[in-house]
């Protein structure tokens, strides 16, 4: 299996409408927002919300080399979430997660009806695959859905329900390859108002992905390089990018003008952060902006003694949060192993000689199966 994201929403907070956060991008300023409520694990998860013929939603796809949202290319994707609906179309159905292309055409579009069952529908958005599903959807209870989706007018799909097949069969589902998920209403189709939360959100090209959560490490002292300066803010240069969700402009470290000079944040341990069991993968978060006119940062993540940078990110006039994702450990090349994340740091890279960048908040997020973890909703 190649794990291509996860997205925990542990950052706290999301981006303008149409803006990039941990989501590619978010439809819905009233309709979407990060709950600390209602999450399955961590901290967070996000929900939608929209009334009668509104919609709300989110995207999410991966990460360019420069750290910022890029597109999947896959003839076929494995998505997984948690959902948990408070609220059922009171008639018919509504969507609550589709697949797109590259042009942003759906693929596939599943549905949850007002008696709690799921529907599967094809690229034309109104076409049902096969019949509805036999399970009943119930509400205010977490539920780990599994989508399949392939390519062609004759592709195959499935749907899962923690982990059993509910649907499958093979229907139109385009000729372009799958490039984003939606978590959401998408399009209204029936005129309901419902309520959903997400949370936990993976993406692989291979398979289903493994069953697991994420947290955020955050930090808590200086790390390794040290030589950017505090831009706003008191104390150490720590404390001012330690804040989660980010404080913005009311503290931030300010870039040098000198390439490849940088700061690197350590954080806390692995302990302190309640992760243990099986590391699969990790992220560094960066979230930047230009100081005054638009200049370019490296993300830095930093394993040992190893450091791993997405290049040239062109910041822009507000904070966006960029990503390196890592399946292995750069400072071995082989798998996590949980001792390694004591270590870890993440920061910046100055990548330009005129112009400064901002940088207000860093931390790690962290995909694991916790120890002694069981399936499905919850996390005992």
């Amino acid at each position: 299996m190649t794990l291509l994201n996860f997205v925990g929403f542990e950052t706290g907070q999301i981006g303008a409408d149409g803006g990039q956060w941990e989501e590619y991008s978010r439809v819905g300023a009233t309709t979407t927002s990060i709950d600390s409520s209602i999450k399955r694990t961590g901290g967070y998860s996000a929900k939608v919300n929209p009334t009668t013929t509104a919609v709300g939603y989110y995207e999410i796809a991966q990460y360019a080399a420069t750290g910022e949202r890029g597109l999947f290319n896959s003839a076929t994707l494995w998505y997984q979430f948690y959902i948990y609906i408070t609220t059922l179309p009171a008639s018919n159905s509504e969507e609550l997660m589709s697949a797109h292309d590259i042009s942003n055409f759906y693929k596939f579009a599943l549905r949850v009806n007002s008696t709690g069952k799921l529907m599967a529908f094809a690229s034309d958005g109104t076409t049902q695959l096969g019949i509805d599903g036999a399970t009943t959807i119930s509400t205010t209870t977490w539920y780990k859905i599994g989508v399949k989706v392939g390519t062609g007018a004759s592709a195959a799909y499935e749907v899962k329900i923690n982990d059993s097949s509910e649907l499958s069969g093979t229907g139109n589902l385009g000729t372009s390859n799958n490039a984003r998920l939606t978590i959401g209403k998408r399009t209204n189709r029936n005129g309901n108002s419902v309520v959903y939360n997400y949370d936990d959100v993976a993406i692989d090209n291979a398979d289903y992905p493994t069953t697991a959560q994420c947290k955020a490490m955050l930090v808590n002292a200086d790390g390794a390089l040290t030589v950017w300066t505090i831009g706003a803010g008191s104390g150490d240069k720590w404390q001012q990018v330690d804040d989660l969700p980010n404080d913005g402009d009311t503290s931030y470290l300010l870039s040098t003008v000198v390439i490849g000079e940088a700061y690197t944040a350590a954080l806390q341990s692995t302990a302190a952060a309640g992760i243990s069991g099986t590391i699969l993968a990790v992220k560094a978060c960066g979230v930047f902006k230009r100081n005054t006119t638009t200049s370019e940062v490296d993300l830095r993540f930093r394993s040992a003694t190893t450091n791993s940078d997405a290049p040239n990110y062109n910041a822009g006039a507000s904070y966006a949060a960029i990503f390196k994702l890592f399946t292995t450990d750069p400072a071995t090349s082989a798998a996590w192993l949980l001792p390694a994340l004591d270590s870890i740091e993440v920061g910046g890279v100055s990548s330009n000689t005129s112009y400064q960048i901002r940088g207000t908040m860093f931390c790690a997020l962290v995909w694991y199966i916790p120890a002694g973890a069981r399936n499905y909703g919850f996390i005992f």
